[in-house]
């Protein structure tokens, strides 16, 4: 799994992007999601902008997650 932050003002265009892969998750309350190789991989293949970040420079993971 790899841990991403998607910009402000591309969020809805990769967002979706993301999920018609498959399932995403959100584990912060900035635009943080955990998503897994073969996004990252569909990412890099169409230069949709991302940033790569740590799970620490993310936060914790909560409870309260969010999965879509």
């Amino acid at each position: 799994m790899a841990t991403i932050r998607i910009p402000q003002d591309r969020w809805a265009e990769v967002w979706k992007f993301l999920t018609s892969i498959g399932p995403i998750t959100r584990i912060a309350s900035a635009p943080i999601y955990e998503i897994s190789p073969q996004h990252l991989e569909a990412l890099c293949h169409d230069g949709l902008p991302f940033e790569l970040v740590t799970p620490k420079a993310a936060g914790a993971r909560s409870a309260h997650a969010e999965s879509r």
